[in-house]
């Protein structure tokens, strides 16, 4: 049998709806400069997705501070892509923490080479796209997560995130029970097109040990440059 449903709806008292202020509550909104700007900013993502070909550098730092020592990491990554006549390609120059690695993807196959020696791996041109996306959209902006959106200017906008979800397992993975994260994305515009995307997220908990509390904080700043 072929599931059918029905709805009725009534509706009465035409041109008499009033809002009912007593219901509108501002201390529970934040006023923000301009919401147009998350669909702006979505639209401007998917624009750089899916230019043809590309050029940008990606820096990423990420610092762990607990128990009054620190843990840092770094990377930079030099990313190339495009097509040529034999197809989407990318090639990425890649320094991590000193180690300098070249990624890149033709055919595909993704092939990471380092200190003279090379691993090949099985990647479809669907993949490899969705892996450079990945790389332009490091800080990961998500909609879902924005609490304020500044205007600094025509050409650069500030949002502010809490992106709970991202880091309450990661703080939860290092023995430590979360308690907020803050991110802030600063996107800079010119000629209608992201030439930056600048990005600080601080994630705070806390680890006992015995009687003793004690505070852990990790930073993420990631910032994307792009050439073209």
């Amino acid at each position: 049998k072929i599931p059918e449903i029905s709805v009725k709806g009534t509706f009465y008292k035409y041109n008499e709806a009033a809002i009912d202020a007593a219901k509108v509550n501002p201390e529970k909104y934040t006023a923000v400069d301009d919401i147009r700007l998350i669909d702006e900013m979505e639209d401007l993502l998917d624009a750089r997705y899916a230019k043809e070909e590309g050029k940008f550098t990606l820096d990423i730092s990420q610092t762990l501070k607990i128990m009054g020592e620190t843990q840092q990491s770094t990377e930079t990554d030099i990313v190339t892509y495009g097509k040529n006549d034999k197809g989407y390609f990318y090639d990425i120059d890649a320094d991590m923490n000193g180690t300098k690695y070249d990624i890149s993807y033709s055919l595909g196959t993704q092939t990471v080479a380092t200190g003279g020696q090379s691993q090949v791996a099985a990647q479809t041109e669907a993949e490899a796209r969705t892996f450079i996306e990945g790389l332009i959209n490091s800080c990961q902006f998500n909609d879902d997560f924005v609490i304020d959106i500044k205007k600094n200017s025509d050409t650069q906008y500030v949002f502010t995130f809490e992106p709970k979800n991202s880091y309450k397992a990661l703080i939860e993975q290092m023995g430590a029970t979360f308690r907020s994260v803050t991110q802030t994305i600063t996107v800079t515009v010119e000629n209608g097109e992201i030439v930056s995307i600048e990005s600080e997220a601080v994630a705070n908990g806390a680890v006992t040990q015995g009687n003793n509390t004690f505070q852990l904080t990790f930073t993420v700043v990631s910032d994307v440059i792009f050439d073209k």
